[in-house]
């Protein structure tokens, strides 16, 4: 009777060992490799541009960093003036809506460690804005208002998206094309467009991408910060560009 029992004892130990534990994950089975889609990737860039429908003015305004008797002395910037800025604005033909006064930022030109004031605004009328500007200066010198120490100037178009949309099917169009070229390098046929990603790049000649982005960032930051001095998109009076760097994927076909 006791030999039974271990005989028994002994079959179920080696049955519940050929069970496969339920909670144990199956095993994946990688996908052979001859049923693999080959794929090929490669950027595409592409711009739009429109003629701008406003721009946006920044002037940085401040004084000399003043010298005490150990050095440079910090002092806050003079804000007498600014409203009475505000008010020549106005009566200027600039919404007020879109002024804006900073009483304490950076003061760029002077350097970080002496703070200044900017004023910024937009302005409709972009083929009087070189003129509007010449007598705003004119007008800041006659009243001894407040200095000017730097001006910025970045235009817009209120529908951005709609020729984002374009440098979009511009960029997806060149890497297309250069992604036909490749393929016909290795001997095979271009096949569907498997995933597609914005990129943005640091090179100089495709570092302006980012679409409407970067034309917001140049309205928040100027010019030379997002853009940089060498961009190649435009950003003038008479036409306002986008650019799209992507990366695209393509299927390959025998």
């Amino acid at each position: 009777m006791q030999m039974s029992a271990k005989v028994l004892l002994l079959v179920c130990s080696l049955v519940l060992t050929l069970i496969p534990v339920a909670s144990a994950a199956a095993p994946i089975e990688a996908e052979p490799l001859s049923d693999q889609i080959p794929t090929l990737s490669v950027l595409g860039f592409g711009t739009a541009s429109a003629v701008p429908d406003s721009a946006r003015v920044q002037i940085q305004i401040g004084q000399e960093t003043p010298f005490g008797p150990v050095g440079p002395k910090f002092e806050l910037p003079d804000t007498a003036g600014l409203e009475e800025v505000r008010d020549f604005l106005v009566e200027n033909g600039v919404e007020e809506s879109t002024i804006k006064v900073d009483f304490l930022s950076n003061n760029f030109p002077v350097g970080l460690l002496q703070p200044g004031s900017s004023l910024t605004f937009a302005y409709r009328d972009t083929a009087r804005l070189r003129e509007f500007l010449q007598a705003f200066v004119r007008e800041m010198e006659a009243e001894q208002g407040p200095s000017i120490q730097n001006m910025q100037v970045a235009y817009q178009v209120d529908d951005c998206g709609a020729i984002e949309e374009a440098a979009m099917n511009a960029a997806l169009e060149n890497a297309r094309q250069r992604a036909t070229r490749m393929a016909a390098l290795l001997e095979m046929n271009l096949g569907r467009a498997v995933s597609v990603s914005e990129e943005h790049g640091t090179n100089v000649a495709v570092g302006a991408s980012g679409g409407c982005i970067a034309v917001s960032g140049l309205a928040s930051f100027g010019l030379e910060s997002v853009m940089g001095s060498m961009s190649p998109l435009t950003n003038s009076e008479e036409e306002v560009e986008v650019g799209i760097l992507l990366r695209a994927t393509f299927a390959l076909e025998p």
